[in-house]
């Protein structure tokens, strides 16, 4: 819909101008705004929701507020000493008829 470079050590200060970037064709009709962490700052979203008059854009931006890390650590792995491991019985042996 729209494409910007910017060399910006983060992408806190380029949400309004990422969105200005929208193409003129479809800009109006862009009522969403889907954007990652990185992006929102409460200063950000409100240029973006609201025009400079103080009336709402028409659009909603919807962003992640809360950073999770996808990687565990070791001690995330390790069982909880709260409840005992659990240990697997053995599968019990089966005799197999071939005749």
């Amino acid at each position: 819909m729209g494409q910007r470079v910017s060399d910006a050590p983060n992408d806190q200060q380029q949400l309004v101008a990422s969105v200005a970037a929208i193409r003129p064709v479809v800009a109006g009709q862009v009522q969403a705004v889907l954007v990652d962490s990185g992006f929102y700052s409460e200063a950000a979203v409100t240029a973006v929701e609201q025009k400079p008059d103080g009336t709402a854009s028409g659009r909603t931006v919807s962003a992640a507020v809360e950073k999770h890390s996808p990687h565990r650590t070791v001690a995330d792995r390790l069982p909880s000493p709260s409840r005992p491991r659990q240990v697997r019985k053995p599968a019990p042996k089966r005799s197999w008829r071939t005749a």
